[in-house]
């Protein structure tokens, strides 16, 4: 999910329930305080600038794997 930061709380319930099915949901954007809010209604991860992404790319690789492997 990309949008701006004043968005995100009103539209990431509706953005995780229309896609139940997808194995991880991202938002593009730190969190800060409503992290638990954006967890709680679906979102698995975040991506933000300055943070390590090809780390945070082998993460999702892995647990794409993980969960493929345990179905």
């Amino acid at each position: 999910l990309c949008s701006s930061d004043k968005e995100y709380p009103a539209i990431t319930a509706s953005f995780c329930e229309g896609l139940e099915d997808t194995p991880i949901k991202i938002l593009a954007g730190h969190p800060g305080e409503n992290e638990q809010l954006y967890r709680d209604a679906g979102i698995d991860e975040f991506i933000r600038a300055g943070m390590n992404a090809a780390e945070f790319l082998k993460k999702l690789q892995t647990e794409l794997f993980n969960r493929s492997a345990a179905q």
